[in-house]
């Protein structure tokens, strides 16, 4: 449990923080990641290297991504953490921020890396390409 909480310390860091060599040490090399959307062929990721290609694909164009953690449950028995926070994102330099509510399910695998990842959140009503929410 002492690595699962590591790795996922080390992930909740390094997004914002936008350090894709740390978050990959993080992972199996077979991790998914299942989005929001209802179709999984359309918001899905599977592969260490295709997800940290996504992460920096939807981060990296944006001028300001964080989050504020509000709380983090780890259940032993099922070796599975539970993260809720709000994200906040600046597309432009002079962009209003924009956020919303997230939680997001962790599972790891006997050693301690995480294995998958599956988001729930309100989804923005406004959206534009790259899944990079929009504000007016």
């Amino acid at each position: 449990m002492q690595q699962s909480r590591h790795n996922l310390d080390v992930f909740l860091r390094s997004l914002p923080a936008r350090d894709w060599a740390a978050i990959a040490t993080t992972m199996t090399p077979d991790v998914k990641r299942h989005g929001i959307e209802d179709n999984p062929d359309v918001d899905a990721v599977q592969g260490r290297d295709a997800y940290i290609d996504w992460l920096a694909k939807f981060a990296d164009p944006l001028h300001e991504y964080g989050w504020t953690i509000h709380r983090i449950l780890f259940d032993a028995d099922t070796g599975t953490a539970t993260v809720m926070c709000s994200t906040h994102y600046l597309v432009r330099p002079d962009d209003v921020p924009f956020g919303y509510r997230l939680a997001m399910v962790f599972d790891f695998d006997p050693s301690g890396l995480i294995k998958t990842v599956d988001l729930y959140w309100k989804t923005p009503a406004k959206r534009i390409a790259g899944d990079t929410i929009k504000s007016d």
